[in-house]
């Protein structure tokens, strides 16, 4: 779990799963929306979350070459 915690009125929740959604033009989780209105934050940082890239092109290759030879 995350936990957030309003900026405004300092009320902390733990939240396990986050959806997205566009309210009013901007990207928001409602599920950190505090009672006041104001948007909570994250006060644990950035963690958990892997950096996952892909070389596409090399694993299109790779399946050519293997088809290739059979």
């Amino acid at each position: 779990m995350t936990v957030y915690q309003c900026p405004k009125c300092s009320l902390k929740k733990d939240v396990a799963n986050l959806s997205i959604k566009i309210i009013d033009g901007k990207i928001v989780c409602p599920e950190t929306l505090c009672k006041c209105g104001k948007e909570m934050e994250n006060i644990e940082g950035d963690s958990g979350m892997p950096n996952i890239i892909r070389n596409e092109s090399s694993i299109g290759k790779g399946i050519l070459k293997r088809m290739k030879r059979k």
